[in-house]
């Protein structure tokens, strides 16, 4: 506390600022890292769960184009529509493989990878009885085709279907929990905010009362010393001993007011001399008037 007192007016309001100003860094800074989090859980999200649904949504899509095509296969009898048939099956297939990758490449859960394995797997199985069905449609057997078709290749579909279905569920339930998270980390970082906020304000402002009472109290001090002699007691003096610009004017001050008491003192002598000089000369008047009488 001495030390306090004993800084220049200038180095304790530059404390005053520098505790505002650090609260409100600090403060900040906390914003930013917290902002910052939040971008990076929503990011997380947004690459390992809804690009996903959205690369499975497309995969689902496909499957359904498939079952399309090869209903439209069993049903061409001219070679040009077979042809083209076949030639949109073959880009089908390629854009689900190259899809498929894609997708692999984002999973998190061994469950979700279990999933997947299987559905490959039947993709592998359906291309194969597809294979089987479409040489039927090339014959011209279009019953047998379609016949294979409803008993072999219908369920292993409905399977994979069953498979990306199931994968979008998943995805979704961790998108939802990752949301859950960032939910409660944004709870959390706000509550603290406004913890933070309010210590650095409590601290900021018992800073302040201090300053401001040890700079009022030494000018009460000086300002009671002042009023004392100007009332007459020149005796009074400022008990401020502080190093700062209030302490050196209550120095001078009470330099000051010695200065007036010695004054005071040296007057008093000088008109006790000139009364007792006036008596004397009283007296000796006096005796000189006696002996002419």
């Amino acid at each position: 506390m001495k030390r306090l007192q004993d800084l220049t007016m200038i180095k304790k309001l530059v404390i005053i600022v520098t505790i505002f100003l650090a609260g409100l860094i600090i403060c900040g800074a906390f914003s930013v890292w917290g902002l910052r989090e939040l971008s990076d859980r929503v990011e997380l999200i947004y690459k390992k769960n809804l690009i996903p649904i959205t690369q499975l949504g497309e995969l689902r899509s496909l499957n359904y184009q498939m079952i399309a095509l090869n209903s439209a296969h069993i049903q061409a009898y001219d070679s040009t529509t077979v042809k083209k048939t076949e030639q949109e099956i073959e880009a089908v297939d390629k854009e689900m493989d190259d899809l498929l990758p894609k997708y692999e490449a984002s999973i998190v859960s061994d469950s979700e990878r279990k999933t997947l394995d299987q559905y490959k797997e039947n993709w592998t199985k359906f291309k194969e009885v597809r294979e089987k069905v479409l040489h039927l449609s090339r014959l011209f057997s279009k019953d047998g085709a379609g016949e294979l078709r409803t008993k072999e290749l219908a369920p292993i579909r409905e399977a994979m279907i069953a498979g990306i279905d199931g994968l979008i569920e998943e995805n979704k339930k961790h998108a939802q929990d990752g949301y859950q998270v960032s939910q409660e980390v944004a709870d959390n970082l706000t509550a603290a905010m406004i913890v933070g906020i309010v210590i650095m304000s409590l601290l900021g402002l018992l800073v302040v009362w201090i300053v401001a009472r040890l700079i009022t109290g030494n000018l009460s001090n000086l300002l009671n010393a002042a009023k004392a002699i100007s009332s007459g007691n020149l005796a009074m003096r400022s008990t401020v001993e502080t190093k700062d610009e209030v302490g050196e004017l209550a120095k001078v001050f009470n330099q000051m007011a010695s200065s007036l008491e010695q004054a005071r003192e040296q007057t008093d002598l000088a008109l006790k001399a000139q009364a007792a000089e006036v008596s004397g000369l009283n007296n000796a008047i006096s005796k000189a008037q006696a002996v002419i009488e």
